[in-house]
């Protein structure tokens, strides 16, 4: 859930360095990188660091929960330790405490107003209106058992962490000679032509005997196999269907909408340009320049600056010396100098947008829907409780749904969520995640409930499984008649195909081969190894083997394809070539990553690390 939490906030390119990173603990693995002991002391140890059993239990609980999200609800702490997930939550308490140590030790920091500014930002924490909304932190802080203290320090936590990681990766070159050679592999293109030969193309034949219809139906099952379908009962509680039966008074919305009126004030902003001097005699030049009405232009070319656009700022973005002289200003007006810790600033105005409130019944709607949202959300959790209370009593599914007014749904349904007559089943199409967990229990036995997007649980139980099974022949005749004819006209296509290739090897001009077929000649786009750009796929690959005027041919699964190699355009590296910033960037990251790496294992060397497998082993039943 923590992770969860922190998704929004975290660029991509530390995502991967971190997981990265843990992965290249796993790898080692902690018997190469600690001393482990066996009495006293805490359950980890990392320089100063100390890490608790608790937090070990709790970091253990959490990616248990993980765990029996993506696999299942059967998954347990048995199966667990047999894939080695208590070792791998330890190499990963390991490898965050040897980095705070390392931060420590540098004296990296990260103030309160930016850890606040991080939260902020984090776009799980927005309601509906896409405001953060500290409501919706605390709600979910509580669903994931965190304090408000814990997170906010995890999140200090992380930014630190992100902080050393960058300094130590992010700003890798990649070296010109590898990207370039890297890039002339990769954007070299090449050109065919091609002389297709398709399947619908041939003539049908005429229908085989009996018998040969048979040997194909039992030869060929796949076509024919009726898939395997599980017969389930269901029960599901969404926000949706809770939020219909609360009723919200109007008292109730109105203390709403005076909690969150800032929500629905737009504040006043200004578009706005600005020169920042260093000096005094720079300013007082500049406002020489003013005086007589000139531009921020003509600012510049005075003094030597450099125009920025601030794009559109409101009042709390900008530095308390500077709100009343910007907000000051009429659309087109340029400031005199003012002073900030920054330096000397002109500013001028370019647009002003005024700031407007909206009144209580202007969003009542929007109110009320939050509200009702709210209320659903902490009402399904009631309603989860009560359900698996009645059912840890001995009640059936039916029995905990018909106690709690919950609705239940039988049905039949492939691995695909479908009904055995190809259509959803009448309560309408199933979440992917409740057809996984249907297939991915035994007959007779249930999931228990399990959460999925939106705040929505199910259980269901698998009341009956019917194996895969080939269908009768005489059920399914005219298919296999039609399956079998279109395999006749494949291996036709490609005879053709192979035939007009032993001419062309021969000697024999394309053009007129491809004319004795009925066929044409295509010349096709250049293409890389990576984009076809309209040439089939599986002939890409072959056209990359191939020597320039050598032909092949290549099957396709609507026939056959005869490609003759005619054109290599080599690929020439060139300074705005965006393909080539790209990849100079791709090898950077890779480069970063093989460094944090070495430092990590740099760290290993520097601290100490104590793993007491005592107390990991009471953390970790």
């Amino acid at each position: 859930m923590l992770n969860a939490l922190r998704k929004n906030i975290r660029s991509v390119f530390f995502k991967i360095l971190f997981a990265i990173l843990v992965l290249s603990f796993a790898l080692w693995g902690v018997g190469d990188m600690v001393r482990t002991v066996a009495v006293g002391g805490a359950a980890v140890e990392v320089g100063d660091t100390a890490v608790s059993s608790q937090e070990v239990a709790r970091r253990y609980r959490s990616e248990l929960r993980r765990l029996q999200q993506a696999l299942g609800g059967d998954f347990n702490s048995e199966q667990a330790r047999a894939m080695g997930v208590p070792d791998m939550v330890v190499q990963q308490i390991v490898t965050d405490a040897l980095l705070r140590e390392e931060a420590r030790s540098l004296g990296i920091a990260v103030p309160d107003e930016s850890v606040r500014q991080r939260i902020a930002e984090n776009e799980a924490f927005r309601n509906e209106l896409g405001r953060y909304d500290p409501n919706r932190v605390r709600a979910i802080l509580a669903q994931a058992g965190l304090t408000e203290a814990a997170f906010i320090e995890a999140e200090r936590a992380d930014a630190i962490r992100e902080r050393l990681m960058g300094a130590v990766a992010g700003a890798v070159a990649a070296p010109t000679t590898m990207v370039e050679t890297l890039y002339q592999f990769r954007e070299e293109r090449r050109v065919a032509e091609a002389v297709l030969f398709a399947a619908a193309d041939m003539p049908t034949p005429e229908a085989p005997d009996e018998a040969t219809l048979r040997r194909f139906h039992e030869e060929n099952p796949q076509p024919f196999t009726a898939p395997e379908y599980r017969s389930i009962t269901l029960v599901r509680v969404a926000p949706d269907a809770v939020a219909e039966s609360i009723e919200i008074d109007e008292a109730t919305l109105r203390e709403e909408f005076e909690y969150r009126r800032d929500e629905f004030q737009r504040p006043e902003r200004r578009q706005v340009r600005q020169i920042v001097l260093d000096s005094e005699s720079q300013a007082q030049q500049a406002q020489n320049v003013v005086a007589i009405g000139g531009d921020l232009e003509a600012v510049a070319n005075e003094v030597g600056g450099e125009v920025v656009d601030l794009g559109w700022v409101e009042r709390d973005s900008l530095l308390p010396e500077l709100e009343e002289p910007i907000f000051a200003l009429d659309t087109g007006a340029v400031s005199e100098p003012v002073r900030s810790p920054v330096g000397w600033h002109i500013f001028a105005v370019d647009s002003v947008e005024e700031g407007d409130a909206q009144d209580f019944e202007a969003v009542r709607e929007q109110v009320e829907a939050a509200v009702r949202r709210d209320r659903a959300i902490d009402r399904i959790y009631d309603i989860v409780n009560a359900f698996e209370d009645e059912r840890a009593a001995g009640a059936t599914i039916e029995e905990a749904a018909e106690a709690l007014e919950l609705p239940v749904t039988q049905a039949r349904i492939d691995n695909i969520g479908r009904t055995p007559e190809g259509t959803p089943p009448e309560e309408g199409a199933l979440p992917r995640a409740v057809v996984e967990a249907a297939f991915e229990t035994q007959a007779g036995f249930d999931t228990g409930m399990r959460e999925i997007d939106g705040n929505v649980f199910f259980d269901l139980r698998v009341d009956e499984v019917t194996p895969p099974r080939l269908r009768d022949f005489e059920s399914v005749r005219e298919e296999v008649l039609a399956e079998w004819r279109a395999e006749q006209r494949r291996r036709a296509a490609r005879d053709a195909a192979r035939t007009a290739l032993e001419r062309v090897q021969a000697g024999e001009e394309l053009a007129a081969i491809a004319a004795d077929f009925g066929r044409e000649v295509e010349v096709t786009e250049p293409f890389t190894r990576q984009a076809s750009d309209g040439a089939p796929r599986e002939m890409v690959a072959r056209m990359f083997e191939l020597e320039r005027g050598r032909a092949t041919v290549v099957d396709l699964p609507e026939g056959a394809v005869l490609a003759r190699l005619r054109e290599i355009v080599p690929a020439r590296p060139s300074a705005g070539d965006e393909a080539l910033r790209d990849l100079r960037q791709e090898v950077a990251r890779g480069l970063g990553n093989d460094i944090a790496m070495q430092f990590l294992a740099a760290l290993q060397r520097s601290h100490s690390v104590t793993v007491n497998r005592t107390k990991v082993e009471e953390a970790i039943p």
